[in-house]
């Protein structure tokens, strides 16, 4: 038996296609993205052949000279329990250290036990719990009062990091604003809430919640709606925010968010050399 780890090209997507078709009950991802990633500035797809098929991958986007970010490890449902998917992570991780990179992000689903005991063995640790929330967006919010709420560009200094779709982006990377697409600030001059959003990274009929800090226990309801009158009238069709573990979700729920699958569903990895 023969194995490679190589770069994927536009010419493995028929057999990415095939690997991915029934994962996530056929709904992954990877399909819509897979040609954004091997053509992108820093992202690096590398796959696993073995007698020169593909029988999985992973993805690489260098976010700094000193962090990453790991995504989309998959591996061929016909060609699981072979050890392939722990390979590909450990090689994907020399490779990364091999580029001089010193911090090594990811996040993985609650549910995905092989991912998560793959990468704990490589010395992975958990840093973060985050609940996966979003909201459907048929029509603009009805706010009480508008004119409490100031809409701002991005602030010229962003403190901690930030979520955009299912990636998170840490404090230190390389111009952090290109990660926010059309961001915008939108603050409630009332309490002082404030929420940071931007168009989708990887969706771009979703509008991204990225931050949300709220001087209270929770957010205000008007500060939501508004934000969904925004998304309403940018032509986005869907509200998508993480929520850390430990911050009330409950003015999300009662405003029309709805879980992905369940509270504290989707977990943030770190590993550093």
């Amino acid at each position: 038996m023969s194995t490679q780890f190589r770069w994927l090209k536009r010419t493995d997507y028929p057999r990415v296609l095939e690997i991915v078709h029934d994962i996530w009950e056929g709904d992954d991802y990877v399909p819509q993205v897979f040609n954004k990633w091997i053509q992108e500035i820093g992202s690096y797809v590398r796959g696993l052949f073995v007698d020169n098929e593909l029988v999985g991958f992973s993805r690489l986007k260098i976010l700094s000279d000193k962090i990453g970010w790991l995504q989309g490890l998959r591996v061929d449902p016909r060609e699981q329990g072979k050890g392939y998917g722990k390979e590909i992570a450990r090689r994907m991780v020399d490779h990364c250290f091999s580029l001089g990179l010193k911090e090594l992000w990811f996040s993985t689903y609650f549910d995905n036990k092989s991912s998560i005991s793959i990468h704990e063995r490589l010395g992975f640790t958990r840093i973060g719990v985050f609940t996966n929330l979003y909201k459907s967006v048929q029509s603009p919010g009805v706010v009480s009062s508008s004119e409490r709420f100031r809409i701002n560009s991005l602030p010229g200094r962003l403190s901690g990091g930030f979520w955009n779709s299912w990636a998170y982006y840490p404090e230190g990377i390389d111009s952090p604003w290109q990660y926010l697409p059309e961001g915008l600030t939108l603050t409630d001059s009332k309490g002082g809430d404030r929420l940071i959003l931007a168009r989708s990274i990887e969706f771009g009929s979703s509008l991204e919640i990225c931050t949300v800090d709220s001087r209270t226990d929770s957010i205000s309801a008007d500060l939501i709606l508004f934000a969904e009158r925004l998304c309403y009238n940018r032509g986005h069709d869907s509200l998508h925010v993480m929520i850390p573990q430990g911050t009330s979700s409950r003015v999300f729920l009662e405003n029309g968010f709805a879980f992905f699958e369940k509270e504290d569903d989707v977990y943030l990895y770190w590993l550093a050399r």
